[in-house]
């Protein structure tokens, strides 16, 4: 049984719980191996784990360390390890508030700052 900072059971149950151990390294609940938490070391490991379940090898090229997560797409497996690490990289130049996609940064924008972003349209 796992536990984590938080005192959740298993990460299997709380999705969203931060699999960190360290500032620098990551827990994977298939095979409980420590992982640097780089996003190359983090892909490669979700990559060639073996005690990760994979029913079809094609759609489950990539399957999360922190929970049951899959994809064939390299670019939305390193979005979905934001949920985990707590990475935010996409900063708003208005506010200077951070999100963890490109796309979270836009809907931002646009809802909070729709006034801001009209007037720069106009003087363009």
């Amino acid at each position: 049984m796992h536990y984590c900072r938080r005192g959740c059971v298993t990460f299997r149950v709380m999705h969203r719980c931060k699999q960190r151990i360290s500032s620098n390294a990551c827990l994977c609940i298939h095979c409980n191996q420590v992982i640097p938490s780089n996003e190359e070391s983090l892909i490669k490991h979700c990559e060639s784990c073996s005690l990760m379940a994979r029913p079809n090898p094609f759609r489950h090229k990539f399957v999360c360390f922190g929970c049951d997560h899959y994809s064939y797409s390299k670019t939305t497996m390193r979005n979905h390890f934001r949920q985990h690490t707590g990475e935010k990289p996409f900063k708003c130049s208005l506010c200077g508030q951070f999100f963890t996609s490109s796309a979270a940064l836009s809907m931002h924008t646009k809802r909070t700052h729709r006034t801001v972003v009209s007037q720069v349209k106009r003087f363009v």
